[in-house]
């Protein structure tokens, strides 16, 4: 639900720790599982209740806890999708009329059916 300040998205009013049996401060800064304070740091911004207040994928790879983990080199770039469809103002029967137009002009990318050497997930039983 929206707030009346700043359309702030308020937390539901529910006792988590009475819900899950366990007491939890989460304006401590006890050690959680031997978790480094920039663990911590990271899940709690992972973890934030309002969406928008969320890092973005980018502000997430940058935080210090992730540092070690990342090579900027490595990661793949991709240029931001536009979406004609933004703010556009449909009625029902024109939303449906796009989307199954959008379905049927899907091309699925060239490597879907490319099975890697390295993919766990693959097998040659299939």
């Amino acid at each position: 639900p929206l707030a009346s300040n700043g359309g702030k998205i308020q937390k539901p009013q529910q006792d988590f720790n009475k819900l899950f049996g366990y007491k939890y401060d989460q304006t401590g800064e006890n050690k959680i599982s031997g978790v480094s304070p920039e663990g911590i740091d990271f899940l709690r911004s992972l973890l934030t209740f309002d969406p928008r207040r969320r890092p973005t994928v980018d502000e997430a790879l940058k935080h210090p806890f992730l540092q070690r983990y990342r090579t900027a080199e490595d990661e793949p770039t991709k240029q931001r999708l536009m979406d004609i469809h933004q703010g556009a103002k449909h009625d029902v029967q024109e939303w449906k009329s796009i989307i199954w137009q959008m379905i049927q002009e899907f091309k699925p990318p060239s490597w879907i059916n490319n099975k890697q050497d390295d993919d766990p997930m693959s097998s040659d039983d299939d």
